[in-house]
């Protein structure tokens, strides 16, 4: 379950943007993966690469200089590209086995440009960060345990801490039906959620998950119910 889930919840007209942002995090995540023995030379080139994403980039086709561009035009935060340093700063100096905390904290890091990205880019309300940041929380942390990363090995996390950890990030992440204005982006968020507990019910019951043609139709008119059914609620009223 690819991380590229997260795309069905931008809109079309902002696609372009997003997947060169993806592109960008994609290949800065892999080069900063751990490795031992490239640990100080991977310290350096982040010290440069801070640089580069703080001052203006030229190039047509230098990434940086594109999402720089694309970032103006949008009028987006820079802090969306600069808070990966965070995540990468982590992975760059890894040293498993971790523990609950050092794993849930990177998962935290890096889950954060990515749901204010996507809230950005369909202009909803900075209020609904929270819920957000748990729905794309367990997207991460699924994914890393069906790509089995390396900053799962050893890793100091009980099976049944794991399970909890996850239905916390998923009953957190339900509150978005609640609270966001867009009624497409609901309707896209239901589909997701709904996806996303089959794969979470899949982990809970130690199982491996394929979803069929079947799956896929009760999905989708669970999402039509709860499209329907689910009221939303003002994000000050619920204290979010």
């Amino acid at each position: 379950m690819p991380i590229d889930l997260l795309t069905s919840l931008i809109p079309n007209e902002k696609q372009k943007l997003w997947e060169l942002y993806l592109s960008f995090l994609y290949a800065e995540t892999k080069r900063f993966g751990f490795d031992k023995t490239q640990a100080k030379v991977k310290e350096d080139k982040l010290r440069l690469l801070e640089k580069a994403l703080r001052r203006d980039v030229s190039g047509k086709n230098n990434i940086i200089a594109k999402l720089q561009s694309e970032f103006i035009k949008e009028n987006l935060s820079l802090s969306l590209l600069t808070d990966w340093l965070v995540v990468w700063r982590y992975t760059a100096i890894l040293e498993p086995p971790l523990n609950e905390k050092r794993i849930s904290d990177i998962i935290g890091a890096a889950a954060s440009p990515l749901a204010r990205m996507i809230m950005a880019l369909n202009n909803e309300n900075p209020s609904i960060y929270l819920p957000f940041s748990s729905l794309i929380s367990a997207i991460l942390f699924l994914y890393i345990l069906r790509e089995n990363k390396p900053i799962l090995k050893g890793c100091k996390w009980k099976l049944s801490q794991q399970r909890s950890k996850l239905k916390g990030w998923l009953k957190n992440a339900g509150v978005l039906l609640n609270v966001v204005s867009s009624l497409k982006l609901k309707f896209k968020v239901a589909l997701l959620l709904n996806r996303l507990n089959i794969y979470g019910q899949a982990f809970q019951n130690n199982k491996q998950c394929e979803i069929g043609i079947l799956d896929e139709i009760k999905i989708f008119l669970y999402s039509i119910w709860q499209f329907v059914t689910v009221r939303h609620k003002s994000v000050i009223i619920r204290g979010l």
